[in-house]
């Protein structure tokens, strides 16, 4: 091979590579930036109280080790939760999840209520 030949060579090796490189950053797509969305958290509790009109009040129970005698303790919180369609009755366990505040002591809307036994409804 004559110099020539090997320069053409290189060049078209040059060439290519750089279309290759162009064409991949044509095919990514520019990354906007996008608030991301809230996860949900759910948390579940059984109904006390569905006395008020679309508007259940749940006890959350949860377990918490004592920090100097190591045995496990029951909490429990009580909530107001919303439920729309007045569909939990007393007993019913149901997920939760927080949301904007809907009046002054309810912060929280029914997810899904599960009935007395656990199974979905």
């Amino acid at each position: 091979m004559t110099e020539n030949e090997v320069n053409e060579t290189a060049v078209e090796t040059e060439t290519e590579q750089t279309a290759e490189a162009e064409a991949e950053q044509a095919v990514e797509p520019v990354a906007e930036e996008t608030p991301e969305q809230k996860t949900v958290r759910k948390v579940f509790g059984r109904v006390v109280s569905n006395g008020a009109d679309k508007t259940v009040s749940v006890s959350i129970e949860r377990v918490v080790k004592h920090p100097v005698y190591g045995k496990y303790i029951r909490r429990t919180s009580r909530v107001m939760a919303h439920d729309e369609d007045n569909a939990c009755q007393l007993g019913d366990r149901v997920a939760i999840s927080e949301c904007r505040p809907l009046s002054k002591r309810k912060s929280w809307r029914v997810v899904e209520v599960f009935g007395s036994n656990g199974a979905p409804q």
